[in-house]
Formats: C-alpha cells, structure tokens, sequence
C-alpha cells in the first residue's frame, strides 16, 4: 500500500507536465456503456540520494522535480542517475443502469498492488476499483439531464448525450459506476553511449 504513495505521486507529477486528460463516460443504446484513457510518460533520473531516499526526475518538458521515495520500496541502490522511469497511468469508467434498483446506495474501493523482485530495479503497479451505486432522483428528458444521488448523500446532474438511454431511465432506478485506475511504473537502465 506504501507504494501506492510513490506511483501515485510520480505518475501525477509526470502525468501533469503531459497536460491534463479527462476520464469521461458516454451512455450507450444498450444501458451499459464504458470509457477510458491512457496515458504514458517517460521521464529521466537526474539525481539519486539513497540515504535520504529521495530521486529527481526530469519530465518530458524538461521539468525537473524531486520525489521522497517510501521506505517500502525495494531495490533504491539499483537507481542510477540517466535511468529513465516509465508511469504508465490507466483509467476506464463502466456504467449500467439497473432497473427498479433496491434503493441502497453504495461505494465499495478495493486495491492491489505489485512490488519488484529483490535485486532488481524498483517499480511496481497498483490497481484501484471503485464500485459506486446511485439513485435516479429525478430526469429532465428535455435538458438530457439526470439527478443522481450517491453512497454519502451528494446530489450531482449528469448530462446524458444519448437519446436512446435517456428514455430507459425512471426515477428510482439506481446507476452502477465501476471506476477502475491503475499507474505501473518501471525503471530501466540508462542507454549506453
């Protein structure tokens, strides 16, 4: 879980000097639809302090940053300065509508992770799932909007760009959201010159 921090900090601040990417879900005829987004970014070691365990990394816009590197990552030594850090950054959101829904409003996380072997050069992934479960509250047909209300009680308004779904959705359906979000981040050795 400790490795959670580090791929998550380095893959945002990497993945901020790409520029910003929104996740977005699309409604689909068949009352289940999904999206997603990938983004991958590489970036060069410039400074390595294994006492103090921390890196500096060289963005692709030649940002440089410094990163506190989490006592649960292995392998530290190995990192050299010239070595490139690959974050690969995953996101996808699925949606089904369920029809005459018990009403229960839910949010359920889950996570794993995968850590390097002893010896070799630190990297890792980690996979979050979040399952959430809204009620319809109310549908405007004429503005394409649904009144969603989630597991801790926010209300939001959800613009619907299918026609054909909007005329499947009542009030007192619920809405099923599977977010799922996964950074892997892998160091490789610098080319030999």
């Amino acid at each position: 879980m400790k490795n959670t921090r580090l791929c998550l900090l380095l893959a945002l601040a990497l993945t901020a000097a790409a520029g910003s990417t929104t996740v977005r879900a699309q409604a689909s005829a068949a009352v289940a639809a999904a999206d997603g987004v990938r983004i991958t970014v590489v970036g060069e070691i410039t400074a390595v302090d294994v006492a103090a365990r921390t890196v500096s990394i060289k963005g692709p816009s030649g940002n440089i940053g410094d990163y506190a590197v989490d006592p649960a990552v292995r392998n530290l030594e190995q990192v050299k300065v010239g070595d490139r850090v690959q974050i690969d950054y995953r996101a996808a959101v699925g949606l089904a509508l369920v029809k005459g829904g018990d009403g229960i409003r839910e949010k359920v996380e889950g996570d794993s992770t995968a850590t390097s072997k002893d010896g070799a050069k630190p990297g890792g992934a980690v996979l979050k799932t979040t399952t959430i479960v809204a009620n319809v509250l109310s549908v405007d047909k004429k503005r394409k909007l649904v009144k969603l209300q989630g597991p801790e009680g926010r209300v939001v308004d959800v613009q619907v760009r299918d026609a054909k779904v909007l005329k499947e959705v009542k009030v007192n359906d619920q809405v099923v959201a599977k977010v799922t979000e996964s950074v892997a981040i892998n160091v490789k050795p610098a080319a030999a010159k």
